[in-house]
């Protein structure tokens, strides 16, 4: 399958040598200057297409091709974003176990935990309201009528697994199951279904 890495280095300086990503995925893995990541729109999101097997991947962005000295060095404080490798750095955890279909990951801020606010259109940042957060079994999104109807509601990981989709929404109220999932943190995204499969073209957010 194809699996999509974004990167927002819209915060650093680039290398002149260029943005690349590098994990456990490749074969043979950790070839830190194999994989450059490309800004081809110019709004400072590097994107690279990989050809993965589903499993569980550790990985990590590097800002130049000088190897371990240009990766990212901040320490992914939750679970959520990242894993110990035990000797006091970290790496990003990729889990595409399960997957059979192509995979865009959610754009991330190089050497942070959060993910990135870039490019998210204007006309589709309509007000939103989600409760409860924190939710339990379930949660309801609901929106303003100009974001509706007809869009659709896809929850994932932080890490890009894709745990459920609900398409063709035409109301302005919809309700996420999350029966089953385990604590942590999630994304939601909301996508038009008259707008091109696009990240510029989506409305992103988190769920405790």
């Amino acid at each position: 399958m194809q699996v999509t890495f974004r990167v927002d280095m819209n915060d650093e300086i680039v290398n002149a040598s260029g943005v690349y990503v590098a994990g456990s995925f490749q074969d043979p893995a950790w070839v830190k200057d194999a994989l450059e990541m490309l800004d081809g729109d110019g709004d400072g999101i590097n994107t690279y297409t990989a050809a993965i097997v589903p499993g569980e991947y550790q990985f990590k962005f590097y800002n130049g091709d000088c190897g371990d000295a240009c990766g990212e060095t901040a320490d992914f404080e939750t679970p959520e974003c990242g894993v110990s490798y035990g000797v006091g750095g970290w790496n990003r955890v990729l889990d595409i176990q399960g997957l059979t279909t192509d995979t865009t990951l959610s754009a991330v801020v190089y050497n942070a935990c959060r993910l990135s606010n870039v490019s998210i259109d204007e006309a589709l940042a309509a007000s939103f309201d989600i409760f409860p957060n924190p939710a339990y079994d379930q949660v309801t999104i609901r929106l303003e009528e100009a974001f509706s109807p007809n869009f659709s509601v896809a929850l994932t990981t932080l890490t890009g697994q894709r745990l459920q989709v609900i398409r063709d929404v035409r109301s302005q109220e919809v309700v996420l199951d999350l029966q089953g999932l385990t604590s942590g943190l999630y994304l939601f995204t909301l996508t038009p279904a008259t707008a091109p499969p696009s990240p510029k073209n989506s409305l992103s957010n988190s769920l405790n």
